[in-house]
């Protein structure tokens, strides 16, 4: 029964969270609805790693995705000691979920600072990261100290991923339809966000990069990057993605009703 509770609590929450995530980039309730749908309904099972935002049952993360989500509006937001204080509680609930997005939060605000205008100050970045650090970065230490040994007798850790949850971890087991799919979808919506000039082109750079890292250091059997699992990160890209590719076409249906109007004045 307590499961039923959480997962209704927290699927509301997540859900809330998207809608205005979706509201706030795309300017426009509708497409922001239909973007939340998509990326719910539409394209389930479309992922990397069998990994998706939203699940219809209770797991951990779904209740630190739920607070993630809005630590990322209130970052996009420019209010950030709520964002680090939600992303904080994320990592409290997940780990994973809460550090991955604290990694690129960091660097989208380091590169706004270092690239914007208006925001110059460094200190804004470290009020941002340090208090992260000293709460939830202390709590990943002790967990990671608190591992123990990884390998079953002489069976190596990497062999035992591989042969039970392959698909989870490693890109070669990837369905190559969602890859060759949301791939598509991400270059759409980079250049959308490089056009609008908006930050979350970083959120991308710093994934994408961050992906190539973790196959390098699949390829090297580093276990730091394997438990790192950081292609869960495209469940965010796959949510970014579909809004960056909705404003795509709502600015291509703009251009082209001014156009039609702009023919009938003339007419």
């Amino acid at each position: 029964m307590a499961s039923w509770v959480f997962h209704g609590i927290f699927s509301l929450t997540l859900l809330a969270g998207m809608l205005r995530v979706s509201d706030h980039i795309l300017r426009n309730i509708e497409m922001a609805v239909l973007a939340v749908f998509i990326c719910l309904f539409s394209l389930y099972n479309i992922n990397i790693g069998s990994n998706e935002l939203y699940y219809n049952m209770y797991v951990p993360s779904l209740a630190g995705k739920a607070v993630a989500v809005w630590a990322l509006f209130y970052f996009l937001k420019e209010r950030y000691l709520q964002a680090t204080v939600l992303l904080t509680m994320a990592s409290f609930l997940h780990p994973l979920v809460g550090f991955q997005l604290f990694v690129i939060a960091s660097a989208m605000f380091v590169w706004k600072v270092s690239f914007s205008k208006t925001e110059k100050k460094f200190i804004n970045v470290l009020k941002f990261i340090i208090p992260y650090l000293l709460t939830a970065g202390i709590w990943i230490v002790l967990l990671l100290g608190a591992q123990g040994p990884k390998e079953l007798g002489e069976i190596p850790f990497f062999d035992i991923v591989r042969f039970r949850i392959a698909h989870h971890f490693f890109p070669a087991f990837f369905p190559l339809k969602s890859m060759i799919l949301l791939g598509g979808l991400y270059v759409l919506s980079m250049y959308y966000y490089y056009v609008k000039k908006f930050i979350l082109q970083v959120f991308f750079y710093v994934s994408i990069l961050g992906m190539i890292f973790y196959v390098v250091g699949l390829s090297a059997e580093v276990e730091l990057v394997l438990s790192s699992q950081w292609m869960k990160v495209n469940i965010w890209l796959k949510f970014f993605g579909i809004m960056g590719f909705l404003g795509l076409c709502q600015k291509l249906i703009e251009k082209r009703y001014i156009r039609v109007l702009t023919l009938i004045l003339f007419l």
